[in-house]
């Protein structure tokens, strides 16, 4: 049809569905909007809602330095602990892989081959190649505000109030307002974000997931028998240029592990809906992966209760590369507390007193 027979036909049916009652209109799947008006209220008023929360969040808490701070020193701090551990997991192996074949003890403990000795050195030397990558991905997170390796925000909500998006989403489509909530949101509004949290776990995630590529090459190459230095060097580099997909899957969940951005279980993420469901919870609870996923690797660690522990326990008997993984960390853990218990005997730790007085200045008095 040309051009005016087209607008002619539109018009005759305009005319034709104007002339229609409620139920002819009902009849054919077209809806008269009962409630327009309301419905776009609700919709401003939980959008005013989201662009006061996503500012809090952002310069209310992230912005602060003590926040940013917390985030770096926690996935820096835990890099060489990891590495301590999967050290430590190598040697366990050795003695857990055949212990692990005993009658009794195999109820308990997961058989096959573990941690093998050089995988932490095989994990540096991955870092050490990833460092220009990093960088280029820590760029990339702030600029598209988007993840390379999944995981979840560190924070409860992520709005994206001061959007476009969320403004056609509350029946607000004007373009030029779009573009000036667009640059806002990016340049402004979830800067700290970006810069704080997202764009420094994106470095530290692409350092990981490529020293997960490197031990699983490396421990694949030792398995496979191969040991004379060229070949060797020659069968990791094709496993990492050309990783399997399950090697992909399982190199980018270490590096959501390791950098606390692990997804939570089912228990874990229902309490995640009900915090954004319920109005004003997330702003008491701003925080939730993050210290969830903290708490669990303090307690997989801990003296004592790290023995009772659920993953632990799961992994122990699994058996394999969790099986010595699990191991180091209880033994770690449990060793960390000797030297303090001994600093504590002899009356070198000490707390600050002030819960226990009369002790204090009896402590005092002591002549060391």
């Amino acid at each position: 049809l040309a051009a005016n027979g087209t607008g002619a036909l539109q018009r005759r049916a305009n005319i034709s569905l104007d002339k229609m009652t409620a139920e002819q209109l009902a009849s054919i799947g077209t809806e008269i909007p009962a409630a327009g008006l309301p419905k776009l209220v609700a919709n401003a008023a939980k959008l005013s809602g989201d662009l006061l929360y996503e500012y809090w969040i952002n310069w209310g808490l992230i912005s602060k330095f003590t926040t940013v701070e917390r985030n770096v020193l926690s996935n820096a701090l835990f890099m060489p602990l990891h590495l301590s551990e999967r050290t430590l997991a190598a040697q366990i192996g050795k003695v857990a892989q055949p212990m692990s074949e005993l009658p009794g003890v195999n109820w308990f403990v997961g058989g096959g081959p573990g941690v093998q000795p050089g995988e932490a050195t095989a994990a540096l030397f991955g870092m050490q190649s990833a460092l220009g990558d990093a960088w280029q991905l820590f760029k990339i997170a702030q600029r598209e505000e988007v993840g390379k390796f999944g995981g979840t925000a560190k924070y409860v909500a992520q709005t994206r109030a001061w959007s476009s998006e969320a403004l056609k989403a509350a029946g607000i489509e004007n373009e030029g307002l779009g573009h000036a909530f667009d640059f806002i949101g990016h340049n402004i509004m979830r800067a700290p974000g970006l810069w704080g949290l997202r764009a420094p776990d994106e470095f530290q995630k692409a350092l990981w997931y490529r020293a997960a590529l490197y031990m699983r090459a490396w421990l694949e190459t030792k398995l496979a028998g191969i040991k004379e230095p060229d070949a060797m060097m020659a069968s990791i580099r094709d496993k990492v240029l050309d990783p399997a997909f399950s090697a992909q899957i399982e190199a980018k969940d270490v590096a959501n592990l390791l950098t606390f951005n692990k997804e939570l279980n089912a228990p874990g993420s229902a309490v995640l809906e009900a915090l954004n469901a319920v109005p004003g919870l997330r702003l008491v609870v701003p925080f939730f992966q993050t210290p969830v996923n903290l708490a669990k690797a303090a307690w997989q660690r801990a003296p004592v209760l790290s023995v009772f522990s659920i993953q632990n326990a799961s992994d122990i008997a699994a058996g394999g590369v969790p099986r010595d993984l699990a191991l180091a960390r209880i033994t770690m853990g449990n060793a960390a507390i000797l030297p303090l218990m001994s600093l504590a005997s002899a009356g070198y730790l000490t707390g600050s007193g002030k819960a226990y007085p009369a002790a204090y200045r009896r402590m005092l008095q002591r002549d060391y």
